[in-house]
């Protein structure tokens, strides 16, 4: 009679605990409709310059993204991902968005945010950047360089912050 007590309380335990995790799980699912499309609300520039914008606050340093400067070039290449590259100058850092489809939301904001990483990392060493940035890559290669995993990093885990940023502003919308 009480293993029967224990295991029925037991059973009872679980399921309860299996039902909270479902309901938490729906509540992520709520906020990232799958069975509806992210669509651009206003123009590209403007998607841009938003996560540009959002990358001064990831940074807590408004005045980082006042001397960027960026321009798209499309490219037609189905088997290449989207991309970029940043140079940094004295005043400016400079970059340059490959963009294949603009409906790749999640590849556009990690690109840019790992990008103004890069102007992040520049700015706080402007003297050593590209010597250091150079000479990791040709001793660990572009994948090991310690300035490219911080920036991988940053990206993988401000993005979806950065797309809640980009609805809240109406920039992105879910239709």
């Amino acid at each position: 009679m009480w293993l029967f007590l224990f295991l029925f309380f037991l059973t009872l335990f679980f399921l309860i605990l299996l039902f909270s995790i479902n309901l938490g799980s729906q509540k992520i699912v709520a906020n990232y409709p799958k069975s509806k499309v992210l669509s651009l609300v206003v123009a590209k520039p403007v998607l841009i310059d938003a996560i540009i914008q959002y990358a001064g606050i990831v940074f807590q340093n408004e005045g980082l993204t006042k001397n960027v400067k960026w321009q798209f070039s499309n490219y037609n290449q189905k088997h290449l991902k989207s991309g970029a590259y940043y140079i940094g100058s004295e005043n400016t850092g400079y970059i340059t968005i490959y963009i294949r489809k603009l409906d790749m939301f999640e590849e556009i904001i990690q690109t840019v945010l790992h990008e103004m990483t890069h102007h992040w990392q520049y700015m706080q060493d402007k003297k050593n950047y590209d010597r250091n940035y150079n000479r990791y890559n040709r001793k660990l290669g572009y994948y090991d360089n310690p300035y490219e995993i911080e920036a991988r990093k940053i990206a993988g885990e401000k993005w979806k912050l950065c797309l809640n940023y980009l609805i809240e502003r109406r920039i992105l919308e879910y239709k």
